[in-house]
């Protein structure tokens, strides 16, 4: 799993190889789940620089257990609440589809 996300306003202003401010992101894989780091720029793109450099201090054996194993269960739990969500949606759908058939029933049965 390799990911992460960016920041910008890093203490210090880091600059990377290109003469740019670095930015700083969030390692998500699951040897550094949470670990910030400062990165060129055009970090993931051919033309960066390459520049990498921790911002954090290394995590403990016991987090890097831990936190990949909440962030699956989170992701799972995101994932359970969008399928309710849809079917929310899909049941509201349908009750309103039958009031108004009801409706249509019950004025056409008056005629």
């Amino acid at each position: 799993m390799s990911a992460s996300s960016a920041t910008s306003g890093i203490p210090g202003q880091t600059s990377c190889y290109c003469n740019h401010l670095g930015v700083l992101r969030t390692s998500w894989t699951d040897s550094n789940p949470g670990r910030r780091f400062i990165g060129c720029h055009k970090w993931q793109e051919a033309h960066g620089c390459g520049f990498f450099v921790w911002f954090d201090p290394p995590m403990c054996e016991r987090s890097k257990m831990v936190i990949p194993g909440l962030l699956r269960t989170l992701r799972r739990v995101e994932d359970e609440a969008k399928r309710a969500k849809k079917m929310d949606r899909r049941f509201k759908t349908l009750l309103m589809v039958t009031w108004v058939l009801c409706a249509v029933v019950g004025i056409w049965c008056m005629i």
